[in-house]
């Protein structure tokens, strides 16, 4: 069994990276059919309020600031919920006997960028007034991971907008 560097900055991460090692040594040692699927952002209908997205609409409803942490630069990669489920139905009935599938959406954006987007489009599904300090920056969480992509990478945003506005309406 080969080992593996951890590389992770906070107790989230690496209780990922452990349970992935683990189901990686059951899969070796036992022949068991087990694969394993990273991710990045998911995002839509009936989240829990602590996820990013339904937090934003959360905390505009009731007037209450967004935090942003850090400079807002941190871009993610956001994925459907239902396009995420489709690529798991894909990757389990494939003959591939890959162990380890990244699944990626295409709609990179910067967490600045994400909640004037969500501001914009909740102010257009619901006329509200928004505060003037409707968003405050944070000192960032010890740890966090911070991506900043490519900004060259071709984004399929149209689709993104078009999702998100789903989404934040599920949410009114």
């Amino acid at each position: 069994f080969p080992v593996t560097i951890i590389c992770t900055k906070n107790p989230y991460a690496i209780c990922k990276t452990s349970n992935e090692l683990f189901c990686k040594y059951y899969r070796e040692q036992y022949g068991l059919p087990i694969f394993t699927t990273n991710c990045r952002s998911n995002f839509g209908e009936r989240q829990s309020i602590d996820k990013f997205i339904p937090m934003c609409v959360y905390n505009l409803k009731n007037k209450i600031p967004i935090y942003l942490y850090g400079t807002g630069e941190t871009t993610r990669n956001w994925l459907y919920v239902k396009n995420h489920v489709t690529k798991l139905k894909e990757i389990l009935f494939q003959e591939d006997d890959k162990s380890r599938h990244i699944i990626l959406g295409n709609s990179y954006i910067s967490n600045y960028d994400l909640i004037h987007k969500i501001k914009e489009i909740y102010v257009d599904l619901t006329n509200d007034f928004i505060l003037d300090k409707w968003f405050e920056y944070k000192e960032d969480r010890k740890g966090h991971t911070t991506h900043i992509y490519n900004k060259n990478i071709d984004n399929n945003l149209n689709n993104f907008d078009t999702l998100l506005t789903k989404t934040i309406q599920s949410y009114l």
